[in-house]
């Protein structure tokens, strides 16, 4: 059913024209179903958490579509859940009218998965009435913390009498997520001990506990 369109071409010797396009255009009377999108691809998702996303299924055919089951199948693992259907099915929707899938992906490792939506109808256009959306979800390792000291050594040298000498070092976040540093300490000799702690702005920080952001550092 819905609005359909084709092309049909006529090639003859005539010189002037050898080639003539008939176009053709009609609207066939039956229920159709078109889903939108027709694949959801859910990208990169967390090892642990969940992500969502849509489908609209659509009745674009001229007469009522039937909407008799939405089910997930393929799906070698529990990643892929249906979180909801609104309205719920069975329905009948008119011509215009929709129902709106909701379908979730939830990794429990670092790797791909290929899933399916069902989708049960009266749309002659499809074998036993039955369309599918293709799912697809990559699973990613939790971004981390990863703290770092640079430089990882700091020489003095040697130093006369009761002289005093400074040198800083930066603590710095290399990692994908935000990190605590809740203590700092140094060695029991108390000739050493630290002076100051600034971030990248010059904001003076006057103790632990502080967080450090992804790419941002600490000067100490």
């Amino acid at each position: 059913g819905g609005q359909d369109a084709g092309l049909f071409k006529v090639i003859s010797e005539d010189l002037v024209s050898p080639e003539i396009n008939v176009y053709l255009g009609g609207n066939g009377k039956a229920p159709k179903i078109c889903p939108e999108p027709v694949t959801v691809d859910f990208k990169t998702v967390n090892v642990g958490q969940s992500k969502q996303e849509t489908v609209k299924l659509k009745s674009c055919g001229t007469d009522p579509l039937e909407l008799t089951e939405v089910s997930l199948v393929n799906s070698p693992s529990s990643w892929y859940k249906i979180d909801g259907l609104v309205p719920n099915v069975p329905i009948t929707l008119q011509p215009g009218e929709e129902v709106v899938a909701t379908v979730s992906c939830t990794p429990d490792k670092v790797t791909s998965e290929t899933g399916q939506l069902n989708v049960k109808t009266n749309d002659p256009s499809l074998k036993d009435g039955t369309g599918y959306i293709r799912l697809l979800c990559q699973g990613r390792e939790p971004p981390a913390c990863k703290i770092k000291a640079d430089p990882s050594t700091l020489d003095y040298g040697k130093l006369a009498g009761n002289k005093t000498a400074t040198k800083d070092f930066f603590v710095l976040n290399v990692g994908e997520d935000a990190c605590s540093v809740t203590s700092m300490s140094g060695p029991t000799n108390a000739a050493f001990k630290i002076t100051a702690m600034a971030d990248d702005a010059g904001k003076t920080i006057a103790a632990t506990p502080f967080a450090i952001d992804p790419t941002r550092r600490v000067k100490v």
